[in-house]
């Protein structure tokens, strides 16, 4: 292969000051004690919907869309809810619900943008 038409933009790849990881780190750590201010059954909620949003932290993913529809975060609270093990509707909880998955998504997007954006390079032809 001719490699002669690549080039890596190595100052985009490995800034001067690479503190944006820690600066990440210092953020989701505040954000962790945040979280423990919530209301137990708050917290309780939280944690399963960090738990479900795993399963959705891959390239492609419907939360990573540039404009995530409604009804797929609605029918991801109503999971979340009946998750939890609750067997009737209550739109209160899935309210509540359906609010911490949109910033559980905001968070996570934030992250995703932060590191693809930052490993790019350049292809010059």
């Amino acid at each position: 292969m001719n490699m002669q038409g690549l080039h890596y933009d190595l100052d985009s790849m490995f800034p001067e000051n690479p503190d944006y990881l820690q600066e990440e780190e210092f953020c989701l750590k505040d954000h962790e004690n945040i979280k423990n201010l919530y209301p137990s059954w708050i917290r309780l909620i939280a944690d399963i919907v960090e738990e479900y949003v795993d399963k959705y932290e891959y390239d492609g993913s419907a939360i990573y869309h540039e404009y995530p529809d409604k009804l797929s975060v609605y029918s991801m609270a109503e999971d979340v809810f009946y998750m939890m093990g609750y067997d009737n509707d209550a739109d209160i909880i899935i309210d509540i619900i359906q609010y911490m998955l949109c910033n559980e998504m905001y968070i996570r997007r934030r992250r995703h943008d932060k590191v693809t954006n930052h490993f790019k390079f350049n292809r010059h032809v």
